[in-house]
């Protein structure tokens, strides 16, 4: 049966058929501009599969698809429909303006991109050999990478039938202006550069048939709000008038309002804002439709992505990142790091546990080497990208295998698109996100809003690197194909150094050769991450403790000033039966050996254990601030020091800031708090400071 006449029946019982399958599957459409449930729902005819359309089928080739897409697209592995694809293919080929929103990695760009195109060639609209021809179609993005990526999907499905040219700020205008006056029929770009091109006449938008927003919550929260309307008042002035608009009241005001006479607009994004309606409302047809495949979603996040928090202190990130890539990512995974501002960019690609295997990606970056890095990145030859959101925004590159988040996001649409770079196309993947213990709210609220569950994982020890490095090395060698005759030429060594050490001896000296791992490793607190620490658990039998300064008193009357002067991080239990801390590793003999002489009298009714994983922690007291300062002698405030001589971390507000910045434990009481960025600390990224006078044992100086 031909497509035609498929189309012809399929329109006649489309609706009730379409309506039955959308139940079944759970999905939300929102029609008209207006949310309806999908069983109550009554989906236009363009929805139902009128005019030929695929209906239900989730098979590209049952939709009104070329050939030559066809076979691009089977290329490269796609001949089904992602929910959003198949669910506005047929009201943007029927010329709907639409909202299309779905999660991150499902397929957003091939959603608008091949119904529109494929509509402008069936129409006979596109002329690829025409000389001077104007665009047909303008998609707006809010970053120069996103819309390189954009423009390329175009290309992609172009088999030499239209010519696509992506503009943005940073590259040269010149060829652009080139390339816009030989013509073109898909214009890609940046919203400065576009109205560049429009201000100068060099973009001719009379004939426009397509103006599409990708990514339309972040280019309207990115401030491109102003600029989204500038460009549309100029199409509105050049090529139509509004619908029940006057043309001369047009052509002489920027603030244009309304849709524009047959131009079809569509809007697509990961989330759905109130601002996105705003603008919705004002410039899209009243009869728009809405796609939301989210909307019964409990999980706004990719469902293959596992999600885990990990504890640890600001300093101890950047040096645990090469070992969190190494338990996460194996030895060759790919991973990208967001960090909050460039500046950390710079300082984690520069200096940390990872600068051999890594690069930066940020606005400060010139262009031309921003798309240097990602081609180098994508090819493999990094495996680690590092970048600001802005930079790394609506990034579409394959096997990502994990996602690291140096600190908690501004705000949890910020977390969605962030894990959204791993786990795409349902492939597995991991977003890691570096907390403190005071984060614990906000890690909820992340999860009552996304449906998302946080895993909390400890900081990697030697015994689990040990063990991943093993498992990777000994895949990687019992997977290669090595040619007989470069193995002939290790023979005499290996044969030298299985006499020398033994056989099994020999392969684990190479397998530590290989992994890295030809160093001792040094020791880490598994509650704070910080190297250099041990952790220890103190419990009470039958005392419940109220505050940590009883747990100071102990140290303080127990051990002697050069032991307690290096414990730090003190933490009550949950349960208030005791708490955790560190201890510096050169003094942790001495400490052990001060508890042993404790009378039994004092000790009977307590334990002292180690820790050596963060599974072996017990559960610790979230309400507190967290101990995770790099200051010395930690307490919420300097009351908690016994006997004057050590005090808590320096005092501060509780609030949360959500921006990267972490204040300081509740001030001491008439004491001088104030919380610094990364931990009160002095400096950018310092540990502890300021003094503190407590309620009635003596005053202390803040950790440092």
């Amino acid at each position: 049966m031909s497509k035609a006449k498929r189309g012809d029946r399929e329109g006649v019982d489309g609706k009730k058929k379409r309506r039955k399958h959308e139940e079944e599957a759970g999905e939300i459409i929102l029609t008209n501009g207006l949310e309806e449930d999908s069983a109550a729902a009554a989906p236009s005819s363009a929805a139902a599969g009128e005019g030929g359309g695929g209906g239900l089928s989730k098979i590209i080739a049952d939709y009104r698809v070329s050939a030559e897409s066809l076979s691009s697209l089977a290329e490269r592995g796609i001949s089904e429909f992602f929910p959003i694809q198949w669910m506005s293919f047929d009201l943007l080929y029927d010329k709907h303006d639409l909202i299309g929103r779905a999660r991150t990695g499902q397929g957003k760009t091939l959603a608008f991109s091949l119904p529109i195109i494929e509509r402008l060639l069936a129409k006979g609209l596109i002329k690829p050999h025409a000389k001077k021809r104007v665009p047909l179609v303008l998609v707006l993005l809010p970053t120069r990478e996103l819309s390189i990526q954009v423009a390329k999907e175009f290309e992609a499905l172009a088999h030499d039938r239209y010519a696509t040219l992506c503009v943005y700020g940073g590259a040269p205008e010149l060829p652009q202006v080139q390339a816009l006056q030989k013509g073109v029929d898909v214009v890609v770009g940046t919203p400065g550069r576009i109205i560049d091109m429009l201000e100068r006449k060099a973009l001719k938008v009379e004939k426009l048939r397509a103006f599409i927003l990708d990514e339309a919550d972040q280019m309207l929260q990115n401030n491109f709000q102003e600029d989204v309307e500038k460009i549309f008042a100029h199409i509105a002035r050049e090529r139509a008038t509004p619908i029940g608009g006057d043309e001369a009241d047009t052509a002489a005001t920027t603030d244009v309002t309304g849709p524009i006479k047959n131009l079809q607009m569509a809007l697509f994004s990961a989330t759905l804002p109130s601002w996105v309606h705003s603008i919705a409302q004002r410039f899209m047809k009243p009869d728009r439709e809405t796609v939301d495949v989210t909307k019964s979603e409990k999980v706004k996040t990719s469902h293959s992505v596992q999600h885990l928090a990990m504890v640890c202190g600001y300093h101890a990130r950047a040096p645990t990142l090469g070992d969190v890539l190494t338990i996460y990512a194996g030895l060759h995974g790919r991973c990208i790091v967001f960090t909050e501002t460039k500046a950390q960019a710079n300082e984690i690609a520069l200096s940390s546990s990872i600068k051999d295997n890594c690069q930066a990606l940020h606005g400060d970056i010139p262009q031309s080497q921003r798309e240097v890095t990602l081609k180098a990145f994508k090819d493999g030859r990094f495996r680690c990208l590092v970048a600001t959101d802005v930079a790394a925004r609506g990034l579409h590159i394959d096997d990502v295998e994990l996602v690291v988040q140096l600190s908690p996001p501004r705000d949890i649409d910020t977390y969605v698109h962030r894990v959204g770079r791993t786990g795409r196309a349902n492939k597995k993947g991991i977003a890691l996100m570096f907390c403190n213990r005071n984060d614990a709210p906000y890690l909820s609220a992340i999860e009552k809003k996304t449906g998302c569950k946080f895993q909390r994982v400890g900081v990697p020890q030697p015994e689990e690197l040990l063990r991943a490095t093993a498992s990777a090395v000994l895949e990687d060698v019992m997977a290669d194909d090595i040619p007989p005759n470069i193995l002939n030429a290790f023979q005499d060594a290996a044969e030298q150094l299985i006499q020398s050490h033994g056989a099994v001896d020999a392969v684990c000296r190479c397998f530590c050769e290989l992994s890295g791992f030809n160093e001792g490793f040094k020791v880490r607190s598994p509650l704070t991450g910080r190297e250099g620490f041990r952790t220890y658990v103190l419990r009470y039998q039958a005392t419940q403790i109220r505050t940590k300064g009883y747990i100071w008193g102990f140290l303080n009357r127990n051990f002697g000033e050069d032991v307690t002067a290096k414990i730090s991080a003190v933490i009550k239990l949950a349960d208030a039966s005791g708490a955790a801390f560190d201890v510096a590793d050169d003094v942790c003999p001495a400490f052990e050996e001060a508890y042993k002489q404790i009378p039994s009298r004092f000790t009977s009714s307590m334990t002292l254990e180690p820790v050596t994983s963060a599974s072996q922690l017990p559960d610790l007291d979230d309400d507190q601030p967290a101990a995770l300062r790099d200051g010395n002698n930690g307490g919420d405030n300097a009351s908690d020091a016994s006997s004057g001589r050590h005090s808590g971390y320096r005092g501060g507000m509780k609030r949360r800031t959500y921006d990267g910045q972490r204040d300081g434990g509740p001030a001491a009481k008439r004491g001088r708090g104030g919380g610094s960025s990364f931990g009160g600390g002095r400096g950018s990224f310092g540990g502890g400071g300021g003094r503190g006078r407590g309620y009635g044992r003596g005053r202390g100086r803040g950790g440092g």
